[in-house]
Formats: C-alpha cells, sequence, structure tokens
C-alpha cells in the first residue's frame, strides 16, 4: 500500500511539472507574440525619448560647430587654420600691442549661440512628436509655443525644449511643460579655462600652457602660432574628448620676426 501510495505521488508530481512546463512555453508564446504591441505601448509613453533621439545628432552638430569654430558658427573676425574659419576671441590689428577681449560674456554668448541653432530644430522635433501621438490614437493640446534653452554647468550640459503640450487618450492624459536633454560635459569647464587663457592675452600677450596642464590635469592644450603673429589654441578634456577651438592676435611682431611653433601635447 505504502508503494502504491509512492507510485500515485510521484505519478501526480510528473503531472503537476507537465502542467507547469505547458503553461511557461503558453506564456512565451503570448509574450513573442505580442512583442511588438509591448515595445508599441512602451514607446506610446515616452514622449522624452522620442524628443531625446530626434535632438542627439542636431545637438552634436550644433556643438561641434560653435566649439570647433571659435565659439560662434558665424565668424566674422576670424583666422583661416587647416581649411577652417577660427574666430578671434581676443584681437588687435596693431604690432607690439595687447589684445582685446571680443566676448566678455562668453558662457552666456555661446549659449544663445546654440539656442539660435537649435530652436528651429526643436520645433521640428515638437511636430514630429505630436504627429507620432496621434497616429497613436492621442489628441494633442498645444499652443505651438517652442522655446530653446542651453544650460552649461559643472560637469552637465542641459538643452531644454520649453513647450506646453498635453496627451490625451481616453481617461489617461500626458501633460509636460518642457523637456530636457541632460549630458555629462566638459563644456563649462573648457569656456572657464578658455576665458582665463583670453584675460592673460589680453594682460601680458601670452600664455604659459605648461603650468597650466600641471595644474588642470584632465585637461589638454596647445598653443600653434602662426606666421603673422596668430596664435590657435587646442583645448580639449582628457575624459570626455571635447573641444574648444579658438585664436588669439596679441603682442604681435612684423613680418621677419614671428616663427611658427606648436606647443602642448
Amino acid at each position: 500500500m505504502f508503494i502504491s501510495q509512492y507510485k500515485h505521488d510521484k505519478r501526480g508530481q510528473v503531472t503537476l511539472f507537465i502542467i507547469i512546463a505547458l503553461v511557461i512555453i503558453a506564456m512565451i508564446a503570448l509574450l513573442a507574440y505580442f512583442w511588438n504591441d509591448i515595445k508599441s505601448i512602451t514607446v506610446e509613453t515616452t514622449p522624452q525619448s522620442f524628443i531625446e533621439s530626434c535632438m542627439n545628432t542636431p545637438i552634436d552638430s550644433a556643438v561641434n560647430d560653435v566649439f570647433l569654430h571659435g565659439g560662434t558658427a558665424a565668424q566674422k573676425n576670424f583666422i583661416n587654420y587647416n581649411g577652417e574659419k577660427i574666430e578671434y576671441l581676443c584681437y588687435t590689428n596693431e604690432y607690439y600691442k595687447t589684445c582685446v577681449v571680443q566676448q566678455p560674456l562668453l558662457k552666456q554668448s555661446i549659449e544663445r549661440e546654440l539656442n539660435s541653432l537649435l530652436k528651429s530644430q526643436a520645433k521640428v522635433c515638437i511636430d514630429s512628436l505630436k504627429e507620432d501621438m496621434t497616429s497613436k490614437g492621442y489628441s494633442v493640446n498645444s499652443d505651438n509655443r517652442v522655446d530653446f534653452i542651453t544650460n552649461l554647468s559643472l560637469d552637465k550640459a542641459d538643452f531644454i525644449i520649453s513647450t506646453p503640450i498635453v496627451f490625451t487618450k481616453g481617461d489617461a492624459s500626458q501633460s509636460f511643460s518642457h523637456f530636457t536633454i541632460s549630458r555629462r560635459s566638459k563644456l563649462y569647464e573648457l569656456i572657464m579655462s578658455a576665458v582665463y587663457i583670453l584675460n592673460w592675452e589680453a594682460r601680458y600677450g601670452d600664455f604659459d600652457i605648461l603650468t597650466f596642464m600641471f595644474s588642470y590635469p584632465d585637461l589638454r592644450l596647445e598653443k600653434l602660432k602662426q606666421s603673422e603673429g596668430s596664435k590657435i589654441y587646442i583645448l580639449s578634456s582628457r575624459s570626455t574628448n571635447e573641444k574648444f577651438i579658438f585664436a588669439s592676435r596679441s603682442i604681435s611682431w612684423p613680418p621677419g620676426f614671428a616663427v611658427n611653433e606648436r606647443v602642448g601635447e
């Protein structure tokens, strides 16, 4: 009787295991069948991710246009270097004289420049988001006002699209006043270092980059002297590889006195 009961219990356990296995297989099959719908629901509930995907490449492009050309994408007073226009941030057209800083509020000037470059693209992305949400059955309530704000701070860069917008579907709604794309960044540190260099250029006519790099080991600085007396500064972060390239002309010598020079690594 004991053996019969043991066999009965074992058959019950095997049956239970088979049922559990069938349930697991059925769940996997259902998950696979509805996977696309599940993914679409996830995307549907994250307008933030849509905006980030839409803005990432334009932000990269705008930052490069500004930071690799002297803090502006529309150079007015510049030197040609390797086929690129590099804006003078400290300049004098006279010999033996120290330069004058061209952008006293450099950080604010660069933020305004980025705002100007990215505002139209921000509106394109917001309009695309509205179309995407409408295609998913949402109604959209917006006043079409789109502003763009760049905020560069210590170790961080925030790119903010300010626009009041509400998405509604049935009884559910999502309300936004802004979308923020935040990045780990050394752009602020590069700007502040450039300001420090430019102040030395304006006061003393030159800058000692070796002492600077000993004091700020996370930063790399090159100074490329040109034959007509200008200098190209290439300032970069070792941790993020972000760069800021700008020009200065200070205490320049007449032709025949200046020599080409490359300092830093």
